[in-house]
């Protein structure tokens, strides 16, 4: 039977690494120098699994810590903010430290020989909070933990600390952790409850679960501040090099070594068997059954399937995580100015940039309101609807203004010809429209004519209708000065065009 040697020399093994490295006392570096000025850092602390409450009872989650530089050093370590604190938020007595070992006896006024602790800073395990230097602007954790027998707490963290949306604006949060007791990578937590904080205990949010990834969308529909954290357990696995109770207890009938629970206060020993044959591991822990160890007995053992590995799957329970949300009421964007340029008129619904002012600011477009237009395709006065979004609830309007298009009508002169013989004994009539062409006209075209040149004046009569030649006139080219105008209409501008025609008199 080696079962106890094994596991002492685990364990002696693990302590005598950090005692070697860490029974200097606390202050054995200092220099006794200037002290260097004092720097904030944000401190949570985790009891068995709720974020703990300081001495108004608030969530003592990313809370602020001056701390002070006590040995004179120039350093700041984890020693000195958690002494900070007590001071501030529970009681100096309420955390103790062996002045030898740097081994903490006592944590937010729990005692070593009721709990054991874990600490990390940014999220990343330290074993001796006296040796741990840290810098303005860290977050530390420290828990009181709950897991005695396996020291499988599970240090899970949110991907941010602290957040700032508005009512109703979802958003969400991505919790991984590993067990405090390893150097393991981070792992998304999947099927954990997401909650706040509510005087004390734990509320869960509705339909909050962390997903695969680990992330849970989530939301508030009142303004305020809230804590945000989880609860739960970890599914991993813990390996029979990590620290726990597991050793080997003996062999089978065929002289394989088999593993189970020792009590390392009495020496007692039990030997794991699951009902079903996981091999070499690891074994589910909630399968588990045992026998003792004395009456145990090889060759007669029919139970079920011995283990074969310290190695387990276990619920680990979460070290608890926060995140502080800042969740503000909308603005009412009714007083915002709400300004385009004017447009000219093309045939097409018009829809120009929009700026949107208030109090100073100018808004983003899709991320502060969303625009709407009406009334603008014709020529007049649009409208601009901005709808408040993101942290801006309402609406406001402006609008502009869509100017007439120019007309694009062209006028062509022409020549007309007239015979001699056909005005030799009668006058000619000639419509103004004979004498030109137009095209792209819009709206009603009206004629104003006029002989040009003494020549014309002479043989020319005109009015707004007609040009009237007269009979006997000789044969030559008579020039008419014709100004045609397009009225336009709603969207168009009226036109005037002037071209010099000619009447051509022809043998």
């Amino acid at each position: 039977m080696v079962s106890k040697k094994r596991s002492l020399r685990r364990w002696s093994g693990i302590l005598l690494a950090y005692i070697l490295v860490f029974t200097m006392p606390i202050f054995a570096f200092a220099e006794g120098g200037k002290a260097a000025d004092p720097i904030k850092v944000f401190m949570t602390i985790s009891d068995q699994g709720m974020i703990a409450s300081d001495n108004d009872g608030q969530p003592m989650a990313w809370r602020e810590v001056t701390v002070e530089d006590l040995d004179s050093s120039g350093d700041f370590t984890f020693y000195e903010a958690l002494v900070a604190a007590h001071k501030a938020y529970n009681k100096a007595a309420g955390f103790e430290v062996d002045d030898t070992s740097g081994w903490v006896n006592s944590l937010w006024s729990k005692a070593a020989n009721a709990a054991s602790y874990s600490f990390l800073r940014n999220d990343q395990a330290t074993p001796v909070v006296t040796k741990e230097l840290i810098s303005a602007g860290d977050h530390l954790e420290a828990s009181v933990n709950q897991d005695f027998d396996f020291y499988a707490d599970w240090a899970s963290a949110f991907d941010i600390y602290t957040k700032e949306v508005n009512v109703g604006e979802s958003f969400s949060l991505t919790l991984k952790g590993f067990q405090a007791m390893s150097i393991n990578a981070p792992a998304p937590a999947e099927g954990v409850n997401i909650g706040i904080i509510n005087n004390g205990k734990f509320e869960k949010i509705n339909n909050a679960v962390t997903d695969k990834n680990g992330t849970a969308t989530l939301s508030f529909d009142k303004a305020g501040t809230y804590v945000v954290t989880a609860q739960g357990a970890a599914r991993d696995l813990i390996k029979s090099e990590s620290w726990g109770p597991f050793t080997d207890c003996g062999v089978d009938k065929e002289g394989k070594t088999i593993f189970g629970l020792e009590n390392y206060s009495t020496n007692e020993k039990k030997i794991g068997y699951t009902k079903t044959n996981y091999g070499t591991g690891p074994y589910p822990y909630e399968e588990l059954e045992w026998v003792d160890s004395t009456a145990y007995v090889a060759s007669e053992f029919n139970q079920g399937f011995l283990m074969y590995s310290g190695d387990i799957l276990k619920n680990c329970p979460l070290i608890a995580p926060c995140c502080v949300v800042t969740v503000k009421e909308k603005t009412s964007i009714s007083g915002a100015t709400v300004t385009a340029k004017n447009q000219t008129y093309t045939g097409k619904a018009l829809t120009p940039a929009v700026t949107v002012e208030m109090n100073g600011k100018t808004l983003v477009k899709d991320t502060d309101y969303t625009v709407a237009y009406s009334n603008n395709k014709d020529a007049g006065t649009a409208k601009i609807t901005v709808t408040g979004k993101g942290g801006y609830k309402d609406t406001a309007s402006g609008k502009f203004v869509i100017n007439k298009a120019a007309q694009k009508m062209k006028v062509t002169k022409k020549t007309f010809k007239v015979k001699a013989k056909a005005i030799k004994n009668k006058p000619k009539t000639i419509k103004p429209a004979k004498l030109i062409t137009v095209k792209k006209a819009t709206g009603k075209k009206t004629y104003v004519v006029k002989p040009y040149g003494k020549k014309a004046k002479k043989v020319l009569k005109c009015s707004k209708t007609k040009v009237i030649v007269k009979k006997g006139t000789k044969r030559g080219n008579y020039k008419v000065k014709i100004t045609v105008k397009a009225a336009g209409n709603k969207n168009y501008k009226a036109k005037t065009k002037t071209v010099i025609s000619t009447i051509k008199v022809v043998k």
